[in-house]
């Protein structure tokens, strides 16, 4: 562009001048970006086919003059005067048919058109122009090669005459230059503008790019190109079309399952609900309750379980529904979710297999939960020791077949369910330890099979019933409750074997009717700490062919021990202790051959001790303290009793030393002589034989000397009272030999020293009885062990005999 007088004259690509001044000519100067598109294509691909050694890429600058104006300087790339070389002609048509371009080109030999479709723009270059500075003036008609296009541009197809001109040359390497330097900058330095991105950019597509191509700004691509681009466009639309259809088809279809699903599960509520409540399964109030084991049931077979059991119509057997809704409720009613075992309750299987597998003491193999008999009726509940906590609920009633429950040893609490009286199969009953309350049910009396019953360790008051006497029952534990009235209830129960009934108030005559010869399969009989009475101890009691243990302490009997008692093979158990027996101890008591456990203390027995006793030789444990029997010395015949493991003999008024044979006792645990008039001294008995020696009590004497180093080795010992005596020396080798000594007394004078005593005594009263009856009941046990066979299952069936040495 020159000034020329005042004006601004441009001179175009094909050589004329335009005058660019006014505003009405401005539009004229603007480049032609079509015709140059088309020189550029023509010069590429010119250079393509028959490249020039003489054309090299140098460096180049673009000048923005103005809007729509470009002035493109490069330097000459073309010596003056080199020739360009001859190259063989070729036909542009099948070149284009070769890359896939449908426009047409008409040439002659002289003139030929390059098109390169790759380049962004196309230049028509005369090769046979002079290689000067000066553009040519000759107006070039530019090729249609889209004919989607038409001659939207007004333009002709004619022929193509003439080469590129050096300016033509300049022009058509910058284009390139500029191309290569757009490409490569995006490679570098990210996404750049590109036309291509304009020309395919969202809104309205085609009316922009149409846009584009008539100002000369977009790319003139083939109609191929195009229509892929419309085409990739469409199918990625229907793509996404699809796609959100088919999210919506599934969101519809699992809106429409979740609603059915929902009215599918109200509905079997609603069915459940009415089932139950029609037939009288649970009551309404019941099921209402949200919060109850009888609604939490319903919902669970109702919705969660998996079997999905049908609700029974009213020609449907409902049997099996309405057992696994009942096993479903005890669960819940019971605290189900905080038991120690799940035991499989409320698992998809079957309910006869809600068990597990458990070993008992004798490692019998026992399915703890629920069990069923072949026709898949529930027929066990066995559930010990697992921390149920509840009520039992009155659905109970509908497990007809049940025969057998045992819940021992958990809090359940609340009465005996009346449901009960329904199971006309029930044999076995056992829920001692436990906090159930209430009164013995009479309905209990018409539960003809029933054979045990072990209600222990509850709160249970009132008075046995006397339809109870009907039962056949083998098994009757109702000790540790708050019963009252008497015992005749049991006195036909002849195939009654153990009887347990201590703890509890029962008043009238211990050996009216319970005791005679009605009941001759007693085994074990203890009916201690009541208010029974009795003024004569019958004979009989020590006939009986089975009986094994009998224990009638702590009550009101008075009169006196029989004094024929006839020879005994089975008795190992006797106590009357605690009673007010006025007596001498017959001589003939050593027919009791196999009696181990011996205990009359705290009566008020006369006289001397028989000399018979030395020949009771199974005799383990022996108490007859706290009687009136004739002051005098230890009898001889006691040391004849070498298997005693507990001698109890305070308070008897002993007199003189303690015999020296008393350390041959080697299985002594306990011996007791306190509070006697025992006189001498200890070094004489040789304590280092007494290996279990655990409670030494010789307290309340008049014993005197120091104190046997022999007492040092007795590494048994925990307790040990010499304080009321005149004892001396140092207990310190005992403390340093006993490890675990738990409690040692003495008197702080004479002279003696104790540095694991806790207190010496001075006076009297130093340590209070209260502490040796608090120590005598945790220290040691005196009583004896139930047998197992009380509640062994076996017991139903007498499948096994009871243990003879179980006490």
């Amino acid at each position: 562009m020159v000034n020329s007088g005042g004006r601004n004259i441009t001179t175009d690509f094909y050589g004329g001048e335009r005058d660019c001044m006014t505003r009405e000519r401005q539009k004229e100067c603007r480049p032609n970006f079509y015709e140059i598109s088309q020189q550029i294509s023509s010069t590429a691909s010119r250079l393509f086919f028959h490249p020039s050694p003489i054309l090299q890429p140098l460096p180049r600058t673009t000048t923005m003059l103005g809007h729509g104006r470009i002035n493109f300087e490069t330097p000459n790339v073309i010596d003056e005067g080199d020739a360009v070389p001859e190259t063989p002609a070729r036909s542009l048509e099948s070149d284009f048919a070769h890359r896939g371009s449908v426009g047409r080109v008409s040439i002659s030999d002289e003139d030929r058109v390059i098109f390169k479709p790759s380049l962004s723009r196309s230049i028509k270059i005369n090769y046979e122009d002079d290689a000067d500075d000066e553009p040519t003036t000759e107006l070039l008609t530019p090729v249609n090669l889209d004919p989607e296009y038409g001659d939207d541009y007004g333009e002709t197809k004619e022929e193509i005459h003439g080469n590129p001109s050096m300016e033509q040359t300049r022009l058509f390497a910058a284009a390139m230059l500029s191309e290569s330097d757009r490409r490569g900058g995006s490679r570098m330095f990210g996404k750049m503008k590109s036309p291509v991105k304009n020309l395919f950019g969202g809104g309205k597509r085609k009316q922009r790019e149409d846009h584009f191509i008539r100002d000369g700004l977009g790319l003139d691509y083939p109609p191929s190109v195009m229509d892929k681009w419309r085409n990739d466009r469409r199918r990625r639309c229907r793509y996404a079309l699809i796609i959100v259809s088919v999210a919506v088809v599934l969101f519809t279809i699992f809106g429409v399952f979740m609603k059915k699903h929902g009215d599918d599960n109200s509905s079997r509520m609603t069915e459940t609900f009415d089932f139950l409540t029609v037939n009288n399964i649970s009551t309404e109030e019941a099921i209402a309750d949200r919060q109850s084991p009888q609604f939490k049931a319903a919902q669970w077979i109702a919705n969660e379980d998996a079997e999905r059991l049908e609700v029974p119509a009213s020609t449907d057997d409902p049997n099996r529904f309405i057992q696994r809704y009942t096993a479903a409720v005890l669960y819940y009613g019971l605290g189900g979710e905080d038991w120690g075992s799940q035991l499989k309750f409320l698992s998809n299987d079957h309910e006869c297999s809600w068990n597990n597998e458990m070993p008992d003491e004798k490692n019998e193999l026992y399915a703890v939960g629920l069990s069923c008999d072949p026709n898949l009726h529930i027929d066990s509940i066995l559930i010990p020791s697992n921390n149920l906590q509840g009520t039992i609920p009155e659905e109970i009633r509908f497990l007809k077949e049940l025969k057998f429950i045992s819940m021992k040893h958990n809090n359940i609490y609340g009465e005996i369910p009346s449901g009960l009286k329904e199971l006309r199969l029930l044999e076995y009953l056992d829920l001692k330890y436990n906090q159930m309350q209430g009164t013995f049910p009479d309905f209990v009396g018409e539960l003809a099979h029933l054979q045990v019953i072990g209600l222990s360790r509850n709160n249970f008051v009132g008075k046995l019933p006397p339809s109870l006497g009907t039962l056949r029952l083998k098994t009757l534990a109702v000790d540790d409750n708050a019963l009252t009235g008497d015992l005749s209830a049991i006195r036909l129960m002849s195939p009654l074997q153990y009887l347990y009934a201590q703890n509890n108030s029962f008043s009238g005559n211990l050996f009216h009717g319970i005791l005679m010869s009605q009941l001759p399969n007693l085994v074990e009989v203890d009916l201690s700490d009541n208010d029974l009475t009795g003024s004569t101890i019958p004979s009989h009691i020590f006939t009986l062919p089975k009986l094994r243990l009998f224990d009638a302490s702590g009550n009101n009997i008075t009169g006196t021990l029989p004094a024929d008692i006839a020879e005994n093979n089975v008795l190992e158990y006797l106590s009357f202790r605690g009673n007010s027996i006025g007596s001498s101890l017959p001589a003939k008591i050593s027919n009791l051959k196999k009696l181990s456990h011996l205990d009359l203390e705290d009566n008020s027995l006369m006289g001397a001790l028989p000399f018979s006793m030395g020949y009771m030789s199974s005799l383990q444990f022996l108490y007859l303290g706290k009687n009136s029997l004739t002051n005098g010395a230890i009898p001889g015949e006691l040391k004849e009793l070498t298997a005693l493991k507990e001698l109890s003999l305070n308070n008897l008024g002993l007199q003189n030393e303690i015999p020296s044979w008393i350390g041959g006792l080697t299985d002594l645990k306990l011996l007791d002589l306190r509070e006697n008039e025992l006189s001498g001294t200890l070094e004489e008995i040789d304590f280092s034989q007494m290996h279990r020696l655990a409670y030494l009590m010789l307290n309340d004497n008049k014993l005197s000397g120091t104190i046997p180093e022999s007492m040092g080795l007795v590494t048994s010992l925990e307790v040990i009272a010499l304080y009321h005596n005149s004892v001396s020396g140092s207990v310190d080798l005992v403390c340093d030999a006993v490890s675990n000594i738990a409690w040692v007394g003495t008197d702080c004078e004479p002279d003696i020293t104790c540095y694991c005593c806790e207190e010496c005594c001075i006076g009297e009263d130093c340590y209070d009885d209260v502490t040796w009856d608090t120590l005598e009941s945790s220290r040691w046990d005196h009583t004896y062990s139930r047998a197992e066979y009380a509640f062994d299952p076996n017991i139903l069936s007498d499948a096994v005999q009871p243990s003879q040495g179980s006490v």
